[in-house]
């Protein structure tokens, strides 16, 4: 699909993607993703911090129906992931947050915001839409917060009038990673509103920076050619692209219990398959 930064720097290419929350826990997997983006003043960065906590903590208070999946990346944007079923959804979620500011009492909800001003830049939501058939997930990839310690994000904006082309150019990368069994995977996620279309985000990850750049240098080694082919095919349809690296970050984060448990669960049996095919 696109360019990581390693490739960059050595003029080669390579795929990745998607803004992904860890190990969905609803009934079937969202179809969207509504982000909020604050990028916070260096300065204020513990202010910010401490203000979040005492969200998050109230969010667990009040039993807030929606997981919220927090991320910070290198250039101190704090990334928000709600995961949503359709614009329907959208609704209901706001809608949670309405009831969760009344039985908070509006007074006390305005003294805890009123933290944060000053504390960042500003405020910004997009919404991106799940492209299955454009993202490669290898049975077995795990994205517990261990695995999500370093993540890499990147933006591939398209030629308006061009994006079947575009979209044929990630199938070739899903192609490439399916013949060759990587075990290394990306979902690739479509801007609905909030960037300049047509545009996909995608993103990878690993348990650190230096095991993740290790484990793409041996994948580059295995289908660099085709993959650097493929890429100068994507160059010919893209008007632009850039990438950010961050993190996933637990400790800002709110997971429903009944979520919890289920994601404890699905991993539970994700590991009694991988340990079943280790002993075949």
């Amino acid at each position: 699909m696109v360019k990581r930064a390693s490739w960059i720097v050595l003029g080669a290419l390579v795929l990745v993607t998607a803004l992904t929350p860890p190990a969905w826990a609803g009934d079937k997997e969202p179809q969207m993703v509504l982000v909020e983006d604050n990028p916070v003043v260096p300065a204020q960065v513990e202010a910010y911090e401490a203000f979040v906590k005492e969200f998050v903590a109230q969010m667990e208070a009040f039993k807030f129906p929606y997981p919220c999946y927090t991320y910070t990346t290198s250039d101190l944007h704090y990334l928000y992931v709600f995961p949503v079923a359709d614009f329907a959804d959208i609704g209901k979620l706001f809608a949670a947050v309405n009831e969760m500011v009344a039985k908070w009492g509006k007074e006390k909800f305005a003294e805890t915001v009123k933290k944060s001003v000053g504390t960042y830049k500003y405020q910004k939501f997009s919404l991106y839409l799940y492209r299955s058939e454009l993202s490669y997930v290898p049975e077995g990839v795990k994205e517990d917060p261990e695995n999500l310690k370093f993540v890499f994000w990147g933006t591939v904006q398209g030629q308006p009038g061009r994006q079947k082309e575009l979209e044929a150019s990630f199938k070739q990368f899903v192609d490439l990673y399916q013949g060759k069994k990587v075990q290394h995977g990306w979902r690739t996620y479509m801007t609905v509103f909030g960037g300049k279309g047509p545009e996909y985000v995608y993103s990878e990850h690993g348990p650190s920076a230096g095991k993740f750049w290790t484990e793409v240098e041996e994948i580059d080694k295995e289908i660099g050619e085709p993959a650097k082919k493929a890429w100068m095919e994507m160059t010919k349809v893209i008007r632009g692209y850039h990438y950010s690296t961050g993190s996933y970050r637990p400790d800002l984060s709110y997971i429903p219990k009944a979520d919890q448990q289920k994601q404890e669960q699905e991993k539970k049996e994700m590991q009694k398959k991988t340990e079943g095919k280790k002993k075949q």
